[in-house]
């Protein structure tokens, strides 16, 4: 689905002609998808007509001269307009000899067709191919129907009971594929063996139900095996599969293992939501908790799922964090914390209240993120952890900026860059130069600021961390908005940020490149347009729970409102954002700035007046009446 939505954006941007396929299921999870997009035509396919129906056999069967009634009409009432059936019911009538292949002639013996008993079902038909074929051939497409619908020819050998029938694999494929059965790819993703595929997915799940019960999972764990063993550097590809067959084969410790390091691995490259399906997965396989161990009540659970079930929370509520979903991230966080607590996990422990800290953070409880981390900070340096004490130093750090201590800030920053030198993590040493480009940006030190971000910028990109390239390229657009004034150097980078942001579904990127667009586009004279990049990032803010970035874009619709002279509501927004205990450091600058231009305006009895008027506003009603119709009164841009 997101895919999808991301090509009808490239359609739109490049004049593209897109055409997908989709069953009924994408409609009853999105029924109005593509309504309402001037460029999006919805086909729906419906099953053949009876004419057809007809034509479709005479073109398959016109070696056969002229086809007789009884035929065409049994394959056309028993199709009811699926060509698939018919294709199918045909290939069953040639195996059960009722059509006569030659080569430049068939034929059709009507006395056989009498005798013969046409399922009533697809499924059906399939079946009766299933069990006409030689015991070889079939016992082949059951062990393949393991692997998948798509599969390989060692892995299948490898599921042959002797040394025989794994020599005789190739040939009962190569039948197979004579009979349509199966399909050979033209590359195989695994260089030493063929790559093979069912006709279809029905076929393929038709056969899988006949393999016995007692031999599936001996045959799923030796599939996951083999995989392990052939992916080699490739193995992160194959890593949901892998599980998926541990699972099927009842070895459910080692289908968590690998479900928790395809989270961990797909949120390293940014694909959240990937990463919150492993996760999620991977915890409803390991046996439930019998109470609540945030309240404090024991579980008869071992220790081991304990501690795996603490460290999936853990990085579940991590990636929630980065999809904005606050409320939910702190529920697993805290989960996480009490599990890792309850089985003395001192590392788990760690990383719990670190994303704690970070989730407290980035919804504007510095206070409490400090409390985190502390405990944090005490618990590394106890378990002589360099590479926890530098990434709470880089937090500490984040903090102590956004609350406007900026020496305090590169103090922690100088430090945790050093330690991070020390342990060669590039991708940490990027982060920090990132943190330390926002501290000389603060600082006014804007040619250090610019080769702090182009370094981290370079590194990023060499590693493709996605998400960071998007903060780093948003505040590359910030600097030149703010600081050095070059507006169009600016939009370009929010814009090539905003882009990655949603690609990675980085929300709260998104959510800070939108408001800073709005501010931009505010100084190029383009009102209207500013106020749709500064709607959509006070919605979304509200909706991730992100208080910093709603203040931010509310000090945006500020300057706006000033330049179209509603200088007295301005005011209001003002003070409700100034005395937010929530407002940034970068964002107060902006606002003060603002304030500057209010007091050449309005009188300062009316200009404090309206300021104490907003600090009684509530800053949830602001977007909630937003949200509601639209723009409100105090918010309208019509003079």
């Amino acid at each position: 689905l997101d895919l999808l939505d991301y090509l009808v954006t490239v359609a739109l941007d490049t004049r593209l002609l897109v055409v997908c396929l989709a069953r009924p299921p994408l409609f009853e999870r999105r029924p109005s998808w593509g309504e309402g997009q001037e460029v999006h035509t919805q086909i729906n396919l419906k099953p053949l007509s009876r004419r057809a129906s007809r034509a479709l056999v005479g073109e398959i069967l016109q070696k056969a001269g002229g086809v007789p009634h009884e035929l065409r009409d049994l394959v056309v009432e028993g199709a009811e307009g699926n060509p698939f059936y018919v294709e199918e019911l045909i290939k069953m009538l040639i195996e059960d000899s009722v059509i006569v292949v030659g080569e430049d002639h068939w034929r059709v013996e009507l006395d056989r067709l009498a005798e013969v008993r046409v399922p009533p079902t697809l499924t059906g038909i399939l079946q009766a191919r299933l069990d006409s074929l030689p015991r070889g051939e079939k016992a082949v497409l059951q062990r393949a129907s393991v692997v998948g619908r798509l599969f390989w020819g060692a892995v299948v050998a490898e599921l042959a009971s002797d040394k025989d029938e794994a020599a005789q694999v190739d040939k009962l494929l190569s039948d197979l594929r004579n009979r349509e059965l199966i399909f050979r790819r033209e590359r195989s993703v695994f260089e030493t063996t063929d790559e093979y595929i069912f006709k279809h997915a029905l076929l393929r799940d038709v056969t899988y139900e006949t393999v016995l019960l007692k031999l599936r999972r001996v045959y799923h764990r030796r599939v996951a095996r083999w995989l392990e063993s052939s992916a080699g550097e490739r193995i992160s590809e194959y890593l949901s599969l892998i599980a998926r067959h541990y699972e099927l084969a009842g070895e459910t410790a080692k289908a968590v293992h690998f479900l928790r390091r395809l989270g961990e691995e797909s949120f390293q490259i940014g694909a959240f939501r990937d990463a919150v399906k492993a996760s999620e997965r991977a915890l409803a396989l390991l046996p439930a908790v019998g109470h609540d161990p945030v309240e404090g009540a024991s579980t008869n659970q071992p220790d081991a799922d304990l501690a795996e079930r603490a460290m999936l929370l853990v990085n579940l509520g991590n990636t929630y964090n980065r999809l904005g979903d606050y409320l939910v991230a702190m529920q697993c966080l805290e989960q996480g914390l009490a599990l890792a607590r309850l089985t003395n996990d001192p590392q788990a422990e760690i990383e719990a209240l670190n994303r704690l800290a970070q989730v407290a953070s980035e919804q504007g409880s510095y206070d409490k993120a400090q409390r985190f981390l502390d405990e944090v900070l005490e618990l590394a340096r106890e378990q002589d952890d360099l590479a926890c004490v530098a990434s709470t130093l880089s937090m500490l750090s984040t903090i102590a900026w956004r609350w406007g201590d900026i020496k305090q800030a590169e103090k922690c920053c100088h430090e945790s860059l050093a330690i991070y030198r020390e342990l060669d993590d590039r991708r940490r040493i990027t982060a920090m130069l990132n943190i330390l480009g926002i501290l000389a940006t603060l600082q006014e030190n804007y040619d250090q600021a610019e080769q702090y971000y182009e370094q981290s910028l370079r590194m990023a990109r060499e590693s493709d961390d996605r998400p960071i390239i998007a903060d780093i390229l948003n505040n590359l657009g910030y600097l030149n908005h703010h600081s050095t004034g070059n507006l169009e150097n600016a939009k370009r980078y929010y814009q090539e940020s905003l882009l990655i942001a949603r690609e990675t579904d980085h929300r709260h990127g998104t959510t800070s490149t939108l408001a800073n667009l709005g501010q931009l586009h505010i100084l190029l004279g383009k009102r209207q347009v500013a106020w749709e990049y500064l709607r959509e990032a006070l919605l979304q803010s509200v909706a991730i729970g992100a208080v910093p970035l709603t203040l931010d874009a509310l000090v945006g619709v500020v300057q706006l409102k000033i330049e179209v002279g509603q200088y007295l509501s301005a005011a209001e927004l003002l003070g409700l954002a100034l005395s937010h205990p929530a407002l940034e450091t970068d964002v107060s600058q902006v606002a003060e700035s603002a304030l500057g231009r209010l007091r050449q305006v309005l009188p300062t009895e009316q200009l404090e007046a309206a300021m104490d008027r907003g600090k009684t506003l509530e800053l949830g009603m602001v977007v909630a009446e937003l949200e509601a119709v639209g723009v409100p009164s105090h918010l309208s841009l019509r003079k």
